[in-house]
């Protein structure tokens, strides 16, 4: 038995598979039983089906010709039948093809994570086809994937040499009265995410930037995503004249090069019957490549990658912040906040702020380095990656300057800031700055850039990234984040990885329509592996909310969405970290209301709940009150204000 593992690992080498996938035909070649149909005409159907049958695709080829695929969850059908394929070398490799299977493979496979769980399980059933293109005698292969929570595909193209990439006609297709959800600026991904319909929507202009989720008439939730995308170019979606939604490339109009034989990102849908489903689902982390071991030995446990809080002064102080005789101060109010890291603003490298020019800018680095290690805070810096900026980073030479400086200052990360657009030499250029940055043990992230993919499994020193309208744009006058806005996120931005959002703000004057119930219950909802705190530290430390601050994880062992949830009306969701539990709930809308609050969750025995919600007499403060619960008994009841929310943490007795 032992042997015939081994053969059945060994094969997955050679036919394409994943690591942790066996091949499940008999023959890596075994055709499809029966003749094949001809070219058009005919309906030739492929099923895969998801390991506990809850989700199924079947591929098949359109009596137009065109391949296709439609996927269901149970019985029902949550992407109508849609056209697939990709545009190689000026030729629509998924127009006028015949199917053969090529092999059926099993994913099944455990590892460590981070954000919203600890460790993930990755179940999957798989299918690849031959795709023979008429006139060709040559096939390229279609992967298609089905989890219980989605189902992915990807383009694998054979041949050697250049190949040029002019686009996909990768579409999706719902019911008319499907309502979605989606943000049209597939850039920087900071638009506000609006709801919109299908049979209403008449732009066929608006690019949406992924992912996108939708809610079906018949109440069930679906998610379009990508996967695995750095060696590629970024797709978006625009609404056709048909009603589909359509693949774009816009960062790469004219197309782009990939060296064959290549494979293109994961095309994902995922689909739940709720909201939790949803958020449970980690499809678009299991879809990205593992972590090279040399670089990440323990893989996302790798010793030097060290999660934690963050205080980001900027965002109080602007530019200002970044002035050299600043800096210590600075560091002693992280150090008061108990963060384990202090990220200094970008203006650092201009010589107006103090730092010096050259060799003496960095000497003053790391001399911030040294004072604040002795105060137990790592010290990241913020790099501008725009315009004339970004040439350096460009350059083999400079970049390796740069990296090498950065290990003789002894800084523990990178913020990359600028590096917006997803054109293939883009995120060719991100992926490499991630290779680098690892090589010399340092961790990274970025701000005003593209999508989040997955892109922290297979590099795990990316702690976070942006790709989110976050709270910087509360500083600005009449562009605060709506509350509605904030109960978004956790079933859109939020599923496909962790945001640099920064919260929270105690400012009356820069909460916009929320409280401070809210601003707290985000902070929870939006944690991640490098968690920026953006307010002043006086701020904080006035506030009740400052034991449980400190107190907070940025990273979970498990994490649900619970009663009441909808989106962009309210966002409650149960973390747990150990044994404790930790409950937020926030309401997007404008009227109160009252939340009981179920203790399911809580294993038996007494629990200490201590609750942190908005004063009644004003809501930009916060009241605080403190109860005993027991497992399994009478909820709690809660009253949460319009645009209100709190903050429960439950601690065994």
């Amino acid at each position: 038995m032992k042997k015939l593992l081994c053969v059945l690992l060994a094969g997955c080498w050679v036919t394409g598979l994943p690591a942790g996938a066996i091949d499940l035909s008999l023959s890596a070649g075994m055709a499809y039983p029966g003749v094949w149909p001809q070219f058009r005409g005919e309906v030739y159907r492929h099923t895969v089906i998801s390991p506990l049958g809850r989700v199924s695709a079947e591929v098949d080829v359109h009596p137009g010709g065109q391949l296709t695929i439609q996927v269901q969850r149970g019985w029902e059908t949550v992407l109508q039948r849609s056209p697939i394929g990709i545009t190689v070398d000026g030729v629509e490799l998924g127009d006028d093809v015949k199917l053969e299977v090529l092999n059926r493979y099993a994913v099944r496979e455990r590892y460590d994570t981070r954000g919203r769980a600890s460790r993930a399980r990755h179940h999957a059933d798989g299918l690849r086809l031959k795709v023979w293109h008429y006139p060709y005698d040559e096939y390229w292969v279609l992967d298609v994937r089905a989890y219980d929570t989605g189902i992915a595909w990807r383009y694998q193209i054979p041949g050697e040499g250049t190949h040029r990439v002019v686009g996909e006609v990768t579409a999706f297709d719902f019911p008319r009265k499907t309502v979605f959800w989606a943000q049209d600026d597939p850039h920087t991904f900071e638009a506000e995410w609006r709801r919109w319909r299908l049979d209403q929507h008449k732009d066929q202009k608006t690019e949406f930037g992924l992912p996108v989720t939708a809610e079906l008439p018949d109440g069930r939730f679906v998610m379009i995503a990508e996967a695995d995308v750095l060696r590629y170019s970024g797709m978006s979606l625009r609404l056709d004249e048909g009603g589909l939604l359509q693949s774009r490339f816009i960062h790469d109009p004219q197309g782009w090069t990939m060296e064959g034989p290549f494979t293109s990102p994961w095309r994902v849908v995922l689909a739940a019957d709720h909201l939790d489903q949803l958020v449970q689902s980690r499809v678009i982390h299991h879809l990205a490549p593992e972590p090279d071991r040399h670089l990440f030995p323990e893989a996302m446990r790798t010793g030097w990658l060290e999660p934690g809080t963050c205080y980001r002064p900027e965002w109080v102080h602007g530019r200002e912040g970044a002035r050299w005789n600043r800096q210590k101060a600075l560091v002693d109010e992280a150090s008061s906040l108990g963060c384990g890291s202090f990220r200094v603003g970008a203006g650092w490298e201009d010589p107006e702020f103090g730092w010096g020019r050259g060799d003496r800018r960095w000497e003053r680095l790391r001399e911030l380095v040294e004072y604040a290690g002795n105060r137990d805070i790592g010290v990241w810096i913020s790099v501008s990656t725009e315009e004339d900026r970004r040439s350096r980073l460009e350059s083999a030479d400079e970049r390796k300057a740069f990296f090498d400086r950065c290990g003789k200052a002894m800084v523990e990360g990178v913020t990359f800031n600028g590096l917006s657009g997803e054109s293939q030499d883009t995120l060719a250029l991100s992926m490499q700055l991630l290779r680098e940055a690892a090589a010399r043990e340092l961790m990274v992230s970025f701000r005003d850039t593209g999508k989040a993919a997955g892109q922290m499994r297979t590099w795990p020193n990316e702690m976070t990234r942006e790709a989110i309208r976050g709270l910087d744009h509360n500083r600005n006058e009449g562009y605060a984040l709506p509350a509605s806005q904030y109960c978004v996120y956790p079933f859109t931005r939020l599923i496909a990885g962790p945001a640099d959002f920064s919260p929270m703000t105690l400012r009356p004057d820069r909460m916009g329509d929320t409280t401070a119930g809210l601003q707290f219950a985000s902070a929870v909802i939006f944690s991640s592996p490098v968690h920026a705190w953006a307010d002043s530290t006086d701020v904080y430390r006035e506030s009740l909310a400052f034991d449980m601050m400190r107190a907070m994880p940025v990273s979970w062992d498990e994490t649900r969405a619970i009663a009441g949830s909808e989106i962009g009306r309210v966002a409650a969701f149960a973390r747990r970290k150990g044994e404790e539990w930790w409950v937020a709930v926030m309401n997007g809308t404008d009227e109160a209301f009252e939340y009981s609050l179920g203790t399911f969750f809580l294993k038996d025995g007494h629990w200490q709940a201590t609750i942190l919600h908005e004063a009644e007499d004003d809501p930009h403060k916060l009241a605080r009150a403190v109860t005993e619960v027991r497992a399994l008994h009478d909820p709690l009841l809660i009253k949460v204000h319009a645009h209100g929310g709190f903050v429960a943490r439950f601690v065994r007795k």
